[in-house]
């Protein structure tokens, strides 16, 4: 089995990707990335579980990441796509556009 760290970042990144695709509107790919990152967290699992300290560093950073996304996807089935922009005070109105037309 790859090294926790490693297999830790590729679930980081599908959550990442997940919540790009949410800026863009793309429910059902999100749902892929987030389901990806599912199956990771539950192929690590055992591995956690017997050593406690694997549960800090990168592998707590993903479950953070992920966390993230499943909770932006909540946001933005229960939102609309304005209301989701307004969530997001840091993004300009003009990048938010962008986002949304790719």
């Amino acid at each position: 089995m790859p090294a926790v760290t490693d297999v830790s970042h590729d679930r980081q990144k599908l959550s990442k990707n997940a919540i790009f695709a949410l800026h863009r509107g793309d429910l059902e790919g999100a749902e892929k990335q987030i389901s990806g990152a599912e199956s990771i967290a539950k192929d690590l699992l055992p591995t956690v579980e017997a050593c406690a300290s694997l549960r800090q560093g990168s592998f707590g950073s993903a479950c953070e990441e992920y966390a993230e996304a499943k909770i932006f996807k909540v946001r933005a089935r229960a939102t609309s796509p304005l209301s989701v922009w307004e969530s997001l005070p840091n993004l300009s109105r003009q990048r938010w556009s962008r986002c949304r037309s790719t």
